[in-house]
């Protein structure tokens, strides 16, 4: 709601008289009374009352003692106020005990006495609790100057500094505010005139002269120039020590160039060891040297962008300095099952291994993040003619930087909206948890990236020592979150190790690696992995990592400098020692996860040849492969012929099974079928020491030939440690049961024979020809 100092403001901006006076607007008082009116209302709607007039109250006596009422409106100004019962309901009469609570009172000079004595009427009485408006209707000439409200005693006009007001102080038009003190009416500022105004002025302009002048003696003397903040206590700061609450780029030292001419490794040296916020404006920024961000410091660009379109980029230029190592990361191979096949003909044997990172050997590194610092709104990139290099088909490749981003030993670290791209020699992220000889405890967990983009040679390489020695502080609680992975991707569309590139990589590369002793906790959701060469994905020695809705795809790829038809192939790579790598919810397109799972057909004609790929985790589990939606069934579907489905009772007790055979064992039933030779015999574990068990044979294939009623039929089985026993229960003529062993050739040829040993049964097939029998338990 609008207020009275608001709506009859002095000034046309408040404050200001060199403004103007400020015209009341009857639609801002129609506002500020419908205020009133509202207050009025919502105190009539809770019992309140409210008369119009004294005669109207004093007539008004059915009201109970202490009752309160307004008198609102009385013709007699001095009958306005609030009033108290006196007596029981019908009877007493009504006392005037206070003035109504307006916190200000409106006045009017319509000209009734004089420019010297002047004469104003309220429709309220006049208090000293409350402030007074009132309009001056022409200027005095004389000094003192006297107000009367309401034909009241006339009030001296005071001002604010308690002086008299002077000749022509108050002028025509004007509005003034005050409070009835004592015997005077004490204006809220001192009176104000046109010369006043002019003097006042004059007197800030010089002021404000002088300042400047103070100002710029006070940065010259720190040398930053003379733009200064000045603070209302009168403190002066310069430009410098204000821009460094956060850094701007452009404030510190070493000259930054956004035009990317200039090498501004200096200024975002000197910039970032200020540990506070530091802000990168929009532009191109070269740097030749590693940038080191400390403890909790977070460097910001400005927007974000797509791989090479970011609007603040950073360009390491020249070859990084070759001074870090992982003690312990060594490398590990992995043969590539299609060595030597046609997608590889210009990789010579390059491409015949997978391999994880070698990081015992000395690597350079862009940018190395601290314990809880951060990036956001940057792109980061070895310097490629800018980026324009990576927009071509050349076989060439960007300046020799190893790493983008290295997150060492840095707990809580973040990316967001961030892209680390380009022809990173060994990765565009690193993260790792290793001693570095700092007295620290190795750490690095809680790691954060989301809407990032990573791109390198491994777009990223989550790595610690192959071997431990004690504890392994781990990834846990490490996450990405919808990024964007990729390996090479090399503009030419030829893989890493191609002799088309100036300078081919030893290896195939990959969009994501993870190896290190123990490591574990780390996972990805709704991010893509993408790429040409070989290496979807590749884990060492890791364990509980988790995939929740991403995608894998890979790319075709050229040889030779043209298009390789039918090129379409990258694999997910794991030795025995990675354990419980878990997708949900994935989907992929041409990328081989055998022999963990079959092989995907969108494989069939493409890239491999091999009967097997090289995903061989010790567990695994992919919920795209094994959880099977179709639209008429939902399944589950079994890696391989050994696997096992089992249900469980709550202490951990298997009481279902079902085997990839199709057999079913329960505590109470266990089915399933068994193929014998001609003069063979073949053992059957026993889910209980005792039970019957049904045996049909089928032919030569279980649904080949209408089952044999002569060789089939049932026994009652003991197969416990005490005596030995199967009984026929019923069946033909050729089916026998004996309390002994069988083997193969102990009963009359073309019979069926059911012996005994202990915990199974033995069926011996002596029908003339291979037999197939289906077996089922009954508890």
């Amino acid at each position: 709601m609008a207020t009275a100092a608001t709506v009859y403001r002095d000034y046309e901006t408040d404050g200001v008289p060199s403004s103007g006076f400020h015209k009341v607007k009857k639609s801002d008082v129609r506002q500020l009374l419908l205020g009133y009116e509202s207050i009025i209302n919502a105190f009539l709607s809770n019992g309140g009352l409210i008369f119009a007039s004294k005669a109207s109250l004093d007539a008004s006596l059915a009201h109970a003692a202490n009752t309160m009422a307004w008198v609102i409106g009385d013709a007699t100004v001095a009958n306005n106020g609030i009033y108290r019962k006196i007596g029981a309901s019908g009877v007493g009469s009504w006392t005037r005990v206070a003035d109504l609570p307006f916190s200000f009172i409106i006045a009017s000079d319509v000209g009734a006495g004089t420019a010297n004595a002047i004469q104003a009427t309220t429709s309220i009485p006049v208090s000293g609790s409350a402030l007074v408006w009132v309009n001056i209707f022409e200027a005095n000439t004389a000094s003192p100057v006297t107000v009367s409200f309401n034909g009241g005693t006339a009030l001296t006009i005071k001002t604010n500094s308690g002086g008299n007001v002077a000749v022509g102080g108050l002028t025509a038009g004007m509005i003034v505010m005050g409070i009835v003190s004592g015997s005077t009416f004490r204006l809220v500022s001192d009176q104000a005139s046109s010369a006043i105004i002019a003097q006042a002025e004059a007197a800030q302009t010089a002021a404000a002269a002088s300042a400047a002048a103070a100002a710029a003696s006070a940065a010259e003397a720190e040398g930053v120039g003379a733009a200064v903040a000045v603070w209302p206590s009168g403190t002066l700061r310069t430009m410098k020590a204000r821009a460094t609450d956060t850094y701007c780029i452009l404030d510190a030292p070493g000259a930054a160039d956004p035009a990317g001419v200039n090498d501004s490794t200096s200024a975002f040296e000197a910039m970032v060891a200020a540990g506070v916020k530091c802000e990168i404006i929009a532009g191109t920024y070269a740097l030749t040297r590693k940038l080191v961000i400390p403890d909790g410091v977070v460097l910001e660009g400005q927007g974000r962008g797509y791989e090479y379109g970011h609007r603040t980029k950073l360009l390491f230029a020249g070859t990084g300095t070759k001074e870090h190592a992982i003690a312990g990361a060594t490398s590990t191979s992995v043969a590539n099952p299609d060595a030597g096949t046609a997608y590889l003909a210009d990789s010579g044997t390059r491409g015949d291994t997978y391999r994880t990172l070698d990081l015992t050997a000395s690597f350079s590194a862009a940018v190395i993040l601290g314990k809880a610092s951060g990036l956001k709104g940057l792109g980061i990139y070895p310097n490629f003619n800018g980026v324009t290099g990576y927009a071509g088909t050349t076989g060439g490749l960007s300046d020799d930087w190893d790493v983008g981003v290295w997150a060492r030993n840095a707990d809580w670290w973040q990316i967001e909206d961030c892209n680390v791209s380009g022809h990173w020699r060994k990765s565009g992220l690193l993260v790792t948890a290793h001693n570095i000889g700092d007295g620290k405890v190795p750490s690095n967990e809680i790691g954060h990236a989301i809407r990032s983009h990573f791109q390198g040679f491994r777009g990223i390489t989550i790595r610690s020592p192959e071997t431990v020695v004690g504890n392994n502080w781990g990834f846990a609680g490490t996450d990405f979150i919808n990024c964007l992975v990729r390996g090479l991707w090399h503009q030419s569309r030829h893989l890493a190790t191609s002799s088309f590139l100036t300078t081919p990589f030893a290896s195939p590369s990959g969009a994501l690696e993870i190896s290190g002793d123990t490591m574990r906790g780390i996972q990805f959701l709704n991010s893509t992995f993408i790429g040409r060469d070989d290496i979807n994905m590749i884990f060492g020695k890791c364990s509980e990592i988790q995939f929740d809705g991403c995608y894998e795809e890979s790319k075709e790829i050229n040889v030779g400098g043209v298009a390789l038809p039918n090129s379409t192939g990258s694999r997910m790579v794991a030795t025995t020692d990675s354990v419980d790598v878990t997708f949900q919810g994935n989907s992929s397109y041409g990328v081989d996860f055998s022999p963990n799972q079959t092989r995907d057909s969108s494989l069939t004609g493409q890239r491999y040849s091999a009967a097997s790929g090289v995903f061989s985790p010790s567990t695994s589990t992919d919920d795209d492969y094994m959880v099977r939606r179709f639209g008429s069934y939902v399944g589950h579907r079994f890696r391989k012929s050994t696997d096992r489905y089992i249900f469980e009772d709550e202490t951990g007790g298997s009481q279902v099974i079902v085997d990839a055979a199709g057999r079913v064992q329960a505590n109470l039933l266990f089915a399933g079928t068994v193929t014998i030779a001609d003069d063979a015999a073949a053992s059957i574990p026993t889910p209980k020491n005792g039970g019957l068990c049904i045996i049909t044979c089928c032919g030569s294939t279980e649904n080949g030939n209408f089952p044999d009623p002569l060789r089939s039929g049932a026994v009652f089985y003991d197969t416990g440690t005490a005596a030995f026993s199967a009984t026929k229960q019923f069946g033909g003529a050729n089916f026998i049961a004996v309390n002994t062993d069988v083997t193969g050739i102990t009963g009359t040829d073309g019979n069926v024979t059911v012996g005994v040993i202990s915990g199974n049964l033995r069926i011996e097939n002596r029908a003339g020809s291979q037999q197939v029998f289906r077996y089922a338990f009954l508890g």
